[in-house]
């Protein structure tokens, strides 16, 4: 379990880091008053300063809706409770009815 959390962490902090550089170094350059985006995008975000991570989020907001749309549209997804039996195993069920009536 420590193994998985750490990788968890790990790459949670390589992602917050690679969005800032985006941000910054990115889609901040492009909506700034010269900005190649400045004519079609600036009414979405506006121009000037923090245009940058404001963009980055539309963009990722519409990308995490479009994955849960084709997770929700695939039926292996939404069966996967039906299809999939539950894990029982009688010793750490038996733990764990321990631990919760204590």
């Amino acid at each position: 379990m420590p193994d998985r959390l750490s990788t968890t962490q790990k790459s949670r902090s390589r992602s917050d880091l690679l969005a800032g550089l985006l941000a910054e170094n990115v889609f901040q350059p492009m909506f700034e008053s010269d900005g190649r985006f400045v004519d079609d995008l600036s009414w979405l975000v506006g121009t000037g300063d923090a245009r940058g991570i404001g963009f980055l989020l539309i963009i990722m907001g519409v990308l995490i809706t479009a994955v849960s749309i084709m997770s929700w549209r695939s039926l292996a997804i939404r069966n996967l409770d039906r299809d999939v039996p539950d894990f029982s195993n009688s010793a750490e069920a038996t733990a764990d009815a321990g631990s919760i009536s204590r």
